[in-house]
């Protein structure tokens, strides 16, 4: 399954290859088809956001957040 933006997403962010790996299953396994159309709450709620450090999750909400 491809998610919509996801590469972009990982590069943006700057990931390591686990968390992107992680995250991306953490999507698929949401049903996501767009990283642009989950919620804060949705992408608080993935078992791997526990895992990022605060200036990624911070990189990851201003880039699902940009028009």
């Amino acid at each position: 399954m491809t998610i919509h933006g996801f590469a972009d997403l990982a590069a943006a962010v700057q990931l390591p290859p686990g968390a992107v790996k992680a995250l991306g299953e953490d999507l698929e396994e949401l049903g996501a088809v767009d990283v642009k159309e989950l919620t804060d709450d949705d992408w608080q709620s993935l078992g791997v956001w526990a895992t990022l450090r605060p200036l990624q999750k911070r990189r990851l909400l201003q880039f699902v957040r940009a028009p």
